[in-house]
């Protein structure tokens, strides 16, 4: 899964970086991750082990007047299976 950001300054990186890229991505367990921050720019990548039957339900909050977020979900291949830009 990998989240941007067009969004404006003022940012701190969260503490999964360095999670810029493919193969630096963060693996995930299930749950809820609060306060985490993609940067102007910036792109954070994340894991998720699932099962053929799993579903996922993702939530991002942020300020839109700020810029654009984008979401993206890849398989274990790197192909894009899903994506979502506000």
């Amino acid at each position: 899964m990998q989240i941007g950001s067009d969004c404006g300054g003022g940012c701190t990186d969260d503490a999964y970086e360095e999670n810029d890229a493919l193969d630096q991505g963060v693996a995930l367990s299930p749950g809820f991750y609060n306060n985490l921050q993609v940067c102007q720019g910036d792109q954070d990548w994340y894991y998720l082990y699932l099962q053929d039957q799993d579903e996922i339900r993702v939530s991002i909050d942020y300020d839109g007047l700020a810029g654009a977020m984008h979401l993206m979900l890849y398989d274990q291949y790197a192909d894009l299976l899903a994506e979502s830009t506000s």
